[in-house]
């Protein structure tokens, strides 16, 4: 094969923009005839994606929910470049000379997985001499007018393997295995049996208390393998290529005899960002914490910043985009990973400049247009991978973006009183009867854009755009102090997020800041030291403490 990649050439807003994918193939050609073979499979383009299934929207096949949002059957274009000794060059391009088949896989998913029957195998398909006679020509696909540029992320591929753990009978032919690290994959699978014995892959990242897998987390995402085997007295050994899932444990059923350990691995894939940060204290906890973190980041960099590895949504959120940012930073180069996560979302950006709540947009609800906190991952990501990396390329990019940004909201919110969204997150999931209201984190986010914009525009040199957005940061600022901010620093939104925010984003007048973090750190002592933060309110909940003279508050509450 020409490369280990995995689901390339990747998910992109297809309508707009669709990556290529280039490798050297020179150490695969040999003297004499050569083939060129490709599988195709329905990926982000043709299959299930996101919860489109489970909020039942409708895709370009009437009737047919949760997939075919951009298509309705993939397709391929190759172009071989053989630049001989003499420096000419030859091109051979695929056309309707070319054949068509089906193969062994039977059907094959990102989100429901793969079933593959190796009866069907043919032999030697992609090499010259075969016999293709009852093959269909390909046909050629019309209608696609979007651009074609080279994937500027880094590839999805394996990365490790995991060997399981442990193997548990929970019933006759049920076995359970534990790989001992939940990770974002697929299981490659050891087995010995006769033509036809099928074996059943299921995932799962947790367990019943009975011992057998729980998958209600999954919605409606099957995340199912089977493999029917050949009868290959030697055995057989099979990975799926379309699909992967999120798991620590893996039932298989089926199973001819009783599987050993080494029946199962966990394949780990994801894209492939350099992991070159690490770290390492005298508490078991937190080096736990750690860990749990990076893999974490594995599971859900793939091709995009994803909220799950597991369940039918896998979806590019912002809102999770712009909080972990800076995180991912320390442990991997995310640089190129970012650069083309940017472009599918600016790709997708509405046309009336709001940055939409997930990128790429296979769809659109009536209720998920805009969020505070979500949409302003358009600004607050190329500021932070600049910070980072030192590159304004990424600010040059989407300069334009992020102005469309600003103005639609200044136009949204022009006594700057903060907005309403319609998708109605605020702090997602925070905890406690006093809730952050969402006009209070718009206007906050309103401020804090501004003032990266201006940084921004310094460092490009946009001298006007600078002056401008300095403006509308002081504006904004003041505005926010005024409605929110008592005398004495305090907040008039009682809760933990709105002094972290305000403290963090550098809303609450210098010479107030040590009311609010007193306030602060009594709402945290008050709540026997437990936070009560959501997605929006933990980011900054921590440097909120410590720049302000709590290290020993922020401490014992990364501990709890």
């Amino acid at each position: 094969r020409v490369s280990d990649e995995r689901l390339a050439p990747g998910w992109s807003a297809y309508q707009r923009r669709i990556h290529s994918k280039t490798w050297d193939v020179t150490r695969l050609m040999k003297e004499g005839g050569n083939a060129i073979g490709a599988t195709l499979c329905d990926g982000w383009y043709a299959g299930y994606v996101a919860y489109g299934l489970f909020t039942g929207q409708e895709g370009l096949v009437p009737g047919l929910e949760g997939r075919s949002y951009y298509g309705i059957s993939p397709a391929l274009r190759v172009q071989l470049e053989i630049e001989r000794a003499d420096g000419s060059v030859e091109t051979i391009v695929s056309d309707t000379s070319w054949k068509t088949s089906t193969g062994p896989i039977l059907e094959t998913d990102i989100l429901m997985g793969e079933s593959y029957d190796a009866r069907k195998e043919m032999p030697d398909w992609s090499s010259p001499g075969f016999d293709d006679s009852s093959w269909e020509h390909a046909v050629v696909k019309t209608g696609t007018d979007s651009c074609v540029e080279p994937h500027p992320g880094p590839p999805v591929r394996p990365v490790m393997e995991i060997p399981a753990k442990t193997v548990t009978e929970r019933k006759p032919g049920v076995f359970v295995f534990d790989l001992g690290q939940n990770i974002s994959g697929v299981v490659r699978l050891k087995v010995k049996g006769k033509a036809g014995d099928k074996v059943t892959i299921r995932h799962a990242e947790m367990l019943h208390k009975d011992g057998n897998l729980s998958t209600e987390n999954l919605r409606c995402a099957r995340a199912v393998d089977t493999y029917i085997l050949r009868g290959d007295p030697e055995g057989e050994t099979w990975q799926p290529e379309f699909t992967y899932h999120g798991f620590q444990y893996v039932e298989l059923t089926g199973f001819p005899g009783k599987p050993d350990n080494g029946a199962v691995t966990g394949v780990v894939i994801h894209s492939d960002t350099p992991f070159h940060g690490s770290f390492e204290c005298d508490d078991p906890m937190l080096n736990r914490l750690y860990q749990n973190i990076v893999w974490t980041q594995r599971a859900n960099f793939f091709e995009m910043p994803t909220d799950c590895p597991q369940r039918d949504e896998r979806m590019g959120w912002t809102g999770d985009a712009q909080i972990y940012v800076r995180a991912a930073t320390f442990n991997a180069d995310i640089a190129s990973f970012y650069t083309k996560w940017l472009r599918d979302l600016n790709d997708d950006q509405w046309d009336y400049g709001a940055y939409p709540p997930y990128a790429p947009r296979p769809f659109s609800r009536p209720n998920e247009h805009h969020a505070a906190g979500w949409m302003d991952a358009g600004v607050i990501c190329p500021w932070t991978i600049w910070q980072v990396y030192g590159d304004t390329r990424v600010i040059r990019e989407h300069w334009r973006k992020m102005k469309d940004f600003m103005e639609w909201r200044a136009k949204r919110d022009p006594e700057l009183k903060g907005a309403e969204d319609d998708c109605g997150f605020g702090d997602w999931l925070s905890i406690g009867e006093v809730k952050t209201p969402i006009p209070f984190i718009d206007l906050a986010y309103h401020a804090y854009c501004a003032r990266l914009m201006v940084e921004m525009a310094d460092a490009i040199g946009e001298t006007k755009d600078a002056a401008k957005y300095r403006k509308r940061w002081r504006e904004v600022r003041a505005k926010f102090a005024a409605r929110y901010v008592r005398t004495d620093g305090t907040l008039k939104i009682g809760n933990q997020t709105a002094c972290a925010m305000a403290l963090f984003y550098g809303l609450v007048p210098d010479d107030r800041r040590a009311g609010a973090a007193e306030q602060l750190a009594g709402l945290i002592r008050d709540n026997g030291n437990l936070m009560t933060t959501g997605f929006l309110g933990t980011r900054p909940l921590l440097p909120a403490l410590s720049e302000n003279g709590h290290h020993d508050l922020a401490g014992t509450l990364m501990r709890q």
